[in-house]
Order: C-alpha cells, then structure tokens, then sequence
C-alpha cells in the first residue's frame, strides 16, 4: 500500500477546507483551486481596466462606495487604485481591496494605493509573482509602505512582501507585532528572515511555498504559529518557546526539520503539522499534550515515539509511513485512529495500554515487520493471544501480525467477524483451520471459507499449490482473498461464482493462467485473461505469462483494479472503448510506452506509479485523474495533454517522486489554465516547461 498527501499548499486553506475534511475518506481526496468570491455580476463595473463591485449605491448627495476585486485577468502591468471612481455619470468611494483581488495575476508589477482606502485584504495580493511594489499614498491612517513592503500605519504588522521582488534575505522592522497572512507566500528566493525580538505572531500561510528559507532568527516570545505558516519551507531546525501557545494545521508540512521539541504550553498538536517531514528523526513531547491531530507525524523519520500521561488519542494516519519507527510507547492513550500506524515497516512489537478504548479501521496495514500485538492486562475492550489482536469477547479478529512465523493458525470458534486486511500480508501462514464449534468460518484443505463454504475468504499466502480449481459450491471470493499468493500455474473459477472482490487475485506472481467454467454466467477467460461475462471489464491478467505484448480487447471498457500490476509485459495496447483505468491497474510494470485511447474519462489511484512509462498522452476527453496515477515514474520525460479546458478533478501527488520530466506540451491558449492546474498539485514549478504545441 502506498498513500501520501504532500505539497499541501494555501489553496485548500484560504478556500476555507480544512485538512480533516480533504482527507476525510483516504488519506486524501482532491484539493480544488482556491475559489474567487461569489459576486453578483450586476454589481461588478470595470473602471480604466480594474474591476470593482458597488456595494452602495450613489445618491444626490453622497458618493456610493466600491471595492477592488476580481482582477486576475487584469492586464494592466502598474495599477493605482484611487479614492474616487466615475461610472455611468455618479461617483464611488474606493474603500476596500477585497479578498484575492489580484490572486495570481502575473501582469502586475506596481499597485499605488490611495491614501482614502481603508481595508486592503491580506491576501489581496497572492501569488502575483511579478508584483515588485506596493505603494501607499500619503496621509493613509491605515496603511504605509516602504521600499515597496506594506505594513499597518504603525507598522505593528508586516502585510505583504511581493514575490516580484524577489529578496533572499529580509530584516522585519523592531516594530512589528504580527507577520500577517500570506505575507511572504511564494517568495521563492527568500533564503534567510529575521525576526524582531518582540514578534508575538506569525499568520496562516506567511511563509508557505518560501521554498529557499533555511534560516531564521529566534523567535522568543512568540505565541502564535498559523496554519500552513511554513509549509514547503527547507527549514531544517527551529525552537518552540515556552510562549507558543497555538500551532496551526499544517505549519511545517514538508519542511527539513530534523528534530522538535513541543513545549509543554501546547496541549493538541494540530492536524498534518510535520507531515512529509522526511527528515525529522526526534520529537519530544510536552507534557501537556492531549492530542495528536491527524496526519501529525504521518511520512517523517521518527524512530521512536514516547506519549506524555495526558496524551489521549491519536489521530488518523498520525504516524503512517514513519518507516523507521520501531518503538511505541501509548501511555495512557485511549482513542487510536484508523490508519494510525499504516506502512510502519519495521515495527516488530506493539503494545495496546490498559486504557486504549477504541482501535480504529486498518491500524496496522503495511507493517511488514510486525511480529507480535500484546494487549496489557486490565484492558477492558482487547485482548491477544499468541500476538493476534482481538476484541476482548474473542467475537472480532482485529489484526494477525504480518510477520507472526507461524506457519498454521487456527481462527478461534467464536470469532464472527474478520476485520478488512486483518489477514493481509500474512506471508508465513500456508495452513488456516477453524476451532471446533465455529458457527460462521469453517476451512477446508488449509483454505478459509465462510460456515457454508459459500464464500472464498482468505487462501494463506505461503501455501505452494500446482493449480486451483474454486469449488463448485463458492458463489463469492472475497476481496484480496488470493492476493500475493504462491499459486504456481492455473487458478480455474467455477461455474457458480458470481462476485469476484477487488484485488481478489493481484499480486499472484506464478500464475500463468486463469480459466473460467463453461457454464459461468457471470465470467469468462480469454486467453487465459480473467474477463466480466460481457467482456466489458478486465478483471486479471496471468502474472506469469512468458508473453512480451498483449493488446486489450476492443469490447473492454474498464480495465479492472490491479489487473496488470507486476506483469512482466514490456508493450500493452489499450482497446480503443476503454472509458476506466482503476487503481493501480498498470502499476509496477516495466512498460515504457501506453497510448490512451480517446474517449478514456478516469486514470484511477496509483493507475500507472512505478512504471518505466518515457512518455504519455493524456487525450482531450479525461476529465478525473486520481491520486499518485503517475508517480516514481523514474523515466517519464513527458506529458502531453489534449483537452484546451484541463481536467476537471485532479488528484494529490499525480507526479510525485517523478522527477525527470522536461516537457509539459499543451493546447494552443490553454497555458494558464495548467499552470493553475500544477500549483494545485503542489508542482509550481512546472510552470517553466509548460509550452503550447
């Protein structure tokens, strides 16, 4: 299992979703670019190329009043907002620069302000990376500049420093209280800040996307750290005063810390606030803290975790992909969250505490290492035996380590429930057996079925087989229920199954072919490929097939669920009606070359990751594409996309860790609209091999 949510940047935030709802289904769902204002479009005029939205209307006697906003599309390289504006004979105060009113225009390089305007939004100027100077014209009561930087009038509080300008180091004047939201985002160059002594706040997303800041200045008094305040920075050490009283979501996500320490004034650690850290590899705990937020620690270098007394829960996917975490220590935690420990892969012993109350969905998935799960005594809601994990009235087998060397294991009588991937990985066992007295499993030959052998559960990992045939009498095989099994040569689906779980076979690295029962009315093989009756769906291809090419069926529509991952064929050709690509259906294969069909809608979680793909052609009519679909493609040099509108819905992380790509080739018009699309997916960077062809 490979999940990740990186590059988490300022658009999911200032469009007001939190990272507990992006991530609210998976470790993520799509993050959408920031929204503009809903503005009713009667009230926006434009005035000498700068839009405005009236928001009182003029009478005989008193001007109506505007505010700036709207102007992405501004093409205006050096704008000045006056005090009054004309419009249809009646005049207008300018009073306001609204929330993202020139969010990522790239046209503006100065903006003079009048001295007449008493609100400027603090995020009013985003990601305009060619803005130099922001100037205020004298005798504001609100505001001041210099050297182009804005400030409050009292300079109390640091507003906006343009990326345009394009600083590497940067000396915030004694006076300010309060680095102030998005006031340093984007600045690309800034390589080193320092702090006044008597800063006590630093806002939301101030130094996101600073990808050069690697040093700064103490911060001694500080009391408040916003939300996303240094993500994406290459901050590698920074000290937590005693002062520090709120940390915000995200505030060091993908940083270079390599040690922290959270001082005992903080008591929750927000959500994904050091995570994809890869180099922090120390954390102490204060004493003070009650919660680990989800995704807290989630893909750092964490090697040994050590909760304070008062610490009662630990959120979702807090530590997963920590996998160089070997030691745990609970305390006297109660609450663990799903998914807290997935893919720690060298934890080899876990201890449930006396007081954990609740274990959530999938805890220990991917911990390839672990040999034993023992739960204290007194615990009122678990219980182990032997190192398995079950709830305490033996009715629900929560977790049987994946790396338990037992060879045989016999499912306890009572046992009436099998929680999803509590058998997953489970590379020794080759025998399952039911106690006597089970009245919902029953195993037959070392297989494990359900209590009237109608349902195929689990087939043991390590047991080697020369062919299988499914019984006559299974109707269901569950999901997973082969996957990475020994099965050398056939595997023959008889005439009465009608379901086949996802990934039921993936990973069945010596099977070199699948047939189907003349009288199955649900499945058929063609060539040994497992297919739908209709021959709409692939379901599995032969692991083990000496074959160097295969071309998928004109009538399929869907390619199935892992159905190529790990094959050893260097060249598939996709029918031309195929409208789905599921999750990792081509992932791990040593294909370099796929040409998408036209008429392809969706490329599903991990479609393609870890392939040796050199280049693709993303065609004009996909309009989703999900999660890591192309990431750690080593060799991808190039992407083209077809569609002059972009892609709808786009995943997190769809290139990570595919760093070899050179050329992004576009639509003739649409240059924009991608780069937009590459910032939402944490990759600005792209922005420089973009073309139009």
């Amino acid at each position: 299992m490979k999940r990740k949510l990186s590059k988490i940047i300022l658009f999911c935030a200032v469009a007001g979703m939190s990272m507990s709802s992006v991530a609210a289904t998976g470790y993520a769902s799509s993050i959408s670019l920031l929204e503009m204002p809903e503005n009713l479009s009667e009230k926006v005029i434009n005035v000498s190329g700068i839009n405005y939205i009236i928001t009182v209307t003029p009478t005989s006697k008193f001007n109506g009043r505007a505010v700036v906003a709207n102007n992405k599309d501004c093409t205006l390289s050096n704008v000045t907002i006056p005090n009054v504006i004309s419009y249809n004979g009646a005049n207008y105060n300018v009073v306001e620069i609204s929330d993202k009113a020139f969010f990522q225009n790239n046209t503006i390089k100065s903006v003079t302000i009048s001295s007449a305007v008493e609100k400027i939004d603090s995020d009013a100027f985003v990601a305009c990376n060619n803005l130099e100077q922001i100037n205020i014209e004298k005798g504001s009561t609100s505001y001041r500049s210099e050297e182009g930087v804005l400030y409050t009038a009292d300079r109390s509080e640091l507003l906006c420093v343009p990326i345009g300008k394009k600083l590497e180091t940067f000396s915030v004047p004694a006076s300010v209280k309060k680095i102030d939201e998005c006031a340093f985002y984007g600045n690309d160059k800034l390589y080193s800040i320092f702090l006044p002594t008597e800063l006590k706040e630093i806002g939301d997303y101030a130094f996101t996307d600073c990808y050069a800041l690697s040093k700064i200045s103490t911060i001694n008094k500080i009391e408040k750290i916003g939300k996303y305040a240094f993500a994406q920075t290459k901050l590698s050490a920074i000290g937590l005063p005693s002062t520090l009283k709120e940390i915000g979501e995200g505030a060091f996500i993908g940083t270079e810390l390599r040690s922290i320490k959270i001082p005992s004034s903080i008591e929750i650690i927000p959500d994904w606030v050091f995570y994809n850290c890869e180099n922090l590899k120390t954390v102490t705990i204060g004493e003070n803290v009650t919660v680990i937020g989800d995704g807290a620690f989630n893909e750092t270098a964490i090697e040994e975790l050590k909760l304070p007394d008062k610490t009662m829960k630990v959120g979702y996917v807090a530590f997963a992909d920590c996998t160089k975490l070997k030691n745990v220590k609970l305390a006297n935690v109660k609450e663990i969250g799903n998914e807290a420990f997935v893919n720690c892969k060298e934890l080899i012993n876990f201890t449930i505490t006396k007081n954990v109350q609740e274990i959530g969905e999938g805890v220990f998935i991917g911990c390839d290492s672990l040999q034993n799960i023992s739960v204290e005594a007194g615990n009122q809601k678990f219980t182990d035996i032997g190192g398995i994990l079950y709830d305490k009235g033996m009715t629900k087998l929560i977790k049987y380590p994946a790396s338990n060397y037992n060879s045989s294991y016999e499912l306890p009588s009572n046992i009436r429930v099998i929680v999803d991937g509590a058998l997953d990985g489970c590379r020794f066992i080759s025998e399952y057996t039911v106690a006597d007295g089970s009245m919902w499993f029953s195993a037959e030959d070392g297989v494990l079925y359900d209590f009237d052998k109608n349902t195929l559960v689990d087939y043991p990992i390590a047991k080697n087989a020369m062919n299988f045939s499914i019984p006559d009498r299974i109707r269901k095989i569950e999901k997973s229920a082969f996957e990475d099994c020994l099965i050398s040569g056939c595997i023959n689906i008889s005439a009465n199954v009608t379901e086949i779980g996802d990934d039921a076979f993936a990973g069945c690295k010596k099977v070199n072919l699948y047939t189907v029962h003349k009288d199955n009315k649900n499945f058929k093989a063609v060539d040994g490929v497992l297919f739908s009756i209709d021959g709409t769906r692939i379901l599995q291809y032969p692991l083990a097939s000496a074959a160097a090419s295969y071309t998928i069926p004109e009538d399929v529509t869907t390619v199935g669920t892992s159905a190529f991952r790990y094959s050893k064929l260097t060249e598939i050709k996709m029918g031309s009606n195929v409208k789905e690509i599921k999750k990792e259906a081509f992932r791990d294969t040593v294909i370099t070359e796929m040409i998408l069909p036209e008429g392809l809608v969706s490329i599903g979680e991990s479609a393609f990751d870890t392939c040796e793909l050199l280049k693709i052609t993303i065609p004009e009519s996909v309009n989703n594409i999900s999660d890591l679909a192309f990431a750690s493609c080593p060799r991808l040099y190039e992407i083209e996309f077809k569609s002059k509108k972009g892609i709808d819905s786009v995943g997190l992380d769809v290139f990570d860790s595919t760093n070899n790509i050179q050329n992004v080739y576009v639509p003739v018009g649409s240059t924009q609209r991608y780069k937009n699309m590459f910032i939402e997916m944490g990759l600005a960077d792209y922005d420089e091999i973009v073309g139009e062809r």
